[in-house]
């Protein structure tokens, strides 16, 4: 997510996905993107085959960031693309398309900033705040937070001397970025309870994680691994949700009363389990289980390993 661009003055609000790591999008977000090659790119063939790294770009609105696990696959010797460049031919056409897209839009967006009808979406269309996700690995249910590792929103972007944001030359590093590697929300779904999900920064107001079992489900016991204390858990409001924007607070309060929960593994690691059983009638069915923060706490959210059972 370091590679955005966000200027409230214009509308824009961009955000890129790096090359390779692939993206899942509505047709209608294609098939625009088509139209918009053979009208910003008419003079630039040579970009097209790059045209999938500006994709988001274009799209002016940020992407949710998936956190998967890459399995690589064999590749064909038909099947090699971009064959004929070097390396450094590569980069340079990389840094050429993603200095061209945010040029282009940028341009586009000031230049037409009273005009209603515009060659690129002036505004977002999004449901969900921004968030980053993780999968198990069966694909049974999505783990997901709207905590990012840097506040998007708020990194300054001037096109005049930020134009190479999105270019390797501005691959992320340094601590912020080991951390992010090494503790985000793929570590919750990796049925590794010893590697944690732990965002690098104390819990704020309107901070959440949760879980989307992918459609309504009932009958279902969720087992949490945390290494985050009990007295920050019983701070959190337990939200249920069929459709991810409506959503019922429910008092997990019952809940506490079994013998199982809270209970320590090892060292500070707590194993807290919910059974929706226990839950009323009406709240038995549902497809996001979220726990948000009400309150700034002295301390960061630790979720080790999630797991899903289905009770018969």
């Amino acid at each position: 997510m370091l590679w955005t661009y966000f200027d409230t003055n214009i509308n824009l609000h961009a955000g890129f996905s790096w090359m390779g790591t692939g993206s899942i999008f509505l047709r209608e977000h294609a098939q625009r993107h088509l139209r918009f090659l053979q009208i910003h790119l008419k003079d630039n063939p040579e970009l097209w085959a790059f045209s999938d790294v500006f994709f988001s770009i274009w799209l002016n609105d940020i992407p949710t960031q998936l956190i998967v696990t890459l399995y690589p696959l064999t590749i064909d010797q038909n099947e090699q693309t971009n064959g004929n460049l070097s390396s450094n031919q590569i980069v340079d056409l990389q840094r050429t398309s993603s200095i061209f897209a945010i040029r282009r839009l940028e341009y586009s967006l000031r230049l037409n900033q009273s005009n209603t009808n515009l060659t690129f979406s002036r505004y977002q269309s999004r449901r969900f705040p921004y968030l980053t996700k993780s999968s198990n690995s069966n694909d049974n249910f999505i783990f997901f937070s709207n905590i990012l590792p840097i506040d998007i929103e708020h990194i300054p972007f001037d096109i005049s001397i930020d134009v190479e944001r999105a270019t390797y030359a501005n691959i992320p590093r340094g601590p912020n970025f080991i951390h992010f590697v090494n503790h985000n929300t793929l570590k919750a779904t990796d049925n590794d309870d010893r590697t944690c999900w732990y965002p690098r920064k104390s819990v704020e107001k309107g901070d959440f994680f949760a879980i989307d079992f992918l459609s309504i489900q009932t009958n279902l016991t969720i087992v949490l691994m945390m290494n985050h204390s009990e007295k920050l858990q019983n701070t959190l409001d337990i939200r249920l949700s069929f459709d991810g924007q409506w959503w019922i607070s429910y008092p997990f309060a019952i809940q506490k009363n079994s013998k199982t929960n809270n209970a320590i593994i090892r060292g500070t690691l707590r194993r807290l389990i919910i059974d929706s059983r226990q839950f009323p009638p009406e709240l038995r069915s549902f497809r996001y289980i979220a726990f948000n923060a009400t309150t700034h706490f002295h301390e960061n959210f630790s979720v080790c390993d999630v797991k899903i059972f289905k009770n018969l």
